[in-house]
């Protein structure tokens, strides 16, 4: 059987980045905040370590939709 975590862990890091977002953006729609804050901050973090700018914006933005 195989696992979710090493399904993801196959994934190019852009797909990645597209997972973690919208894994957030479910919770923040499920109002589960401290989840969402959790992938967006991930998502975060690795956007920065990649040197992705764009996905760096829309984790950044999307942080702050948790806080509006």
């Amino acid at each position: 059987m195989v696992r979710t975590e090493d399904l993801f862990e196959s994934l190019p890091d852009d797909a990645k980045l597209t997972e973690t977002n919208e894994l957030g953006l479910l919770y923040h729609e499920e109002e589960r905040f401290d989840k969402s804050l959790e992938q967006f901050w991930t998502g975060l973090k690795r956007s920065r370590e990649l040197g992705y700018r764009e996905w760096e914006s829309i984790a950044l933005g999307n942080i702050g939709m948790v806080y509006q």
